[in-house]
């Protein structure tokens, strides 16, 4: 896929619930930040974040231009997951049918997909984020 900006990048992480849960010698924080360092470190476009619970409500803050596109909140107990998109240059479709979230098991295995329109240079692209069994 040709993009103006040269080719996309993406990030899949899951530094698991574990982390967030016990948050043995601050894992919680460590990853919080690490979330932050590898998004500019390797300009992500898209990033499907998986098991950390305050992406969704607004506890763990994004460095600008990243932002929360959709997330599966609590649809699939006790998993989560973010996609998190670059906004200098994507934008989400607000098309009725551009967005879908949804659990691969029942009540377990979250995924997100959204469609986005490049800002500059047409490109679309459907991304999906998602916990994988």
């Amino acid at each position: 896929l040709a993009v103006s900006h040269g080719s996309i990048s993406l990030l899949t992480w899951n530094p698991h619930w574990q982390c967030s849960v016990w948050n043995q010698n601050g894992c919680r924080e460590k990853a919080e930040l690490s979330l932050a360092v590898m998004l500019e470190a390797a300009d992500v476009d898209f990033a499907g974040i998986v098991e950390v619970p305050g992406l969704s409500v607004g506890n763990v803050s994004l460095p600008a231009p990243w932002e929360i596109a959709v997330s599966s909140g609590q649809l699939c107990q006790p998993d989560d997951v973010d996609l998190i998109y670059n906004s200098d240059r994507w934008k989400k479709s607000f098309h009725s049918s551009s967005r879908m979230v949804g659990c691969m098991e029942v009540g377990d295995r979250p995924f997100v997909i959204q469609h986005f329109n490049e800002i500059e240079g047409g490109a679309q692209v459907i991304v999906v984020a998602a916990h994988f069994p």
